[in-house]
């Protein structure tokens, strides 16, 4: 991979939306604020609000969310650009994921995401992984634990945690410091600050 690229796209209001506000970001980021101020009337906790959010994106059909994103990524690729997509998805919600990834005709060729410090054969990881692969890579976590995480198919769900962190990890385990550059899309200025 040297001297390549490697091209790092986020999924929800990246390359997909959900065409109602149910389910949507806005939709769960309402949500959220009013949690935190305690005045929601739908949702007791966040973690009540994922639930609901997982099973809404585990049923309903995405739309791209602008035209000709299929043909993006076959030029990305005739040109010799890996693609790789990190998601704050949780694990559970890989194969609706990749339904809709499929449905809408979004391919991409990924580098193989294995090393010797993070590579299992189902391609979830838990905090004793994710902790031993940052220590492998000179990292210092934080002591809260992870949540589980996916590493499969050119596909990373992050369970909503740093992505930043998130993406150093997927580096790793696909060889990332022999790219010449990382390119990163994401809807939210905080995760590409990450």
């Amino acid at each position: 991979s040297q001297g390549r690229v490697l091209l790092v796209l986020d999924i929800d209001n990246t390359l997909l939306t959900m065409p109602q506000y149910l389910g949507g970001d806005r939709w769960f980021n309402h949500h959220v604020s009013r949690i935190v101020a305690g005045t929601d009337p739908d949702f007791a906790d966040v973690s009540a609000l994922i639930a609901a959010q997982t099973a809404l994106l585990g049923l309903a059909s995405m739309e791209p969310t602008q035209p000709g994103i299929p043909e993006l990524l076959s030029e990305a690729r005739a040109a010799g650009v890996d693609v790789f997509l990190l998601s704050a998805r949780g694990p559970d919600l890989y194969d609706a994921t990749r339904r809709e990834l499929d449905r809408n005709a979004i391919r991409f060729d990924a580098p193989y995401a294995c090393a010797f410090f993070l590579c299992t054969g189902n391609g979830v990881y838990g905090d004793r992984e994710i902790r031993a692969a940052l220590a492998a890579i000179g990292e210092n976590p934080p002591a809260s634990p992870y949540r589980n995480i996916l590493i499969r198919d050119g596909v990373m769900l992050v369970a909503g945690q740093d992505k930043g962190v998130m993406l150093k990890l997927l580096m790793a385990a696909s060889g990332g410091r022999g790219y010449a550059g990382v390119v990163v899309a994401d809807d939210g200025q905080r995760n590409i600050d990450a």
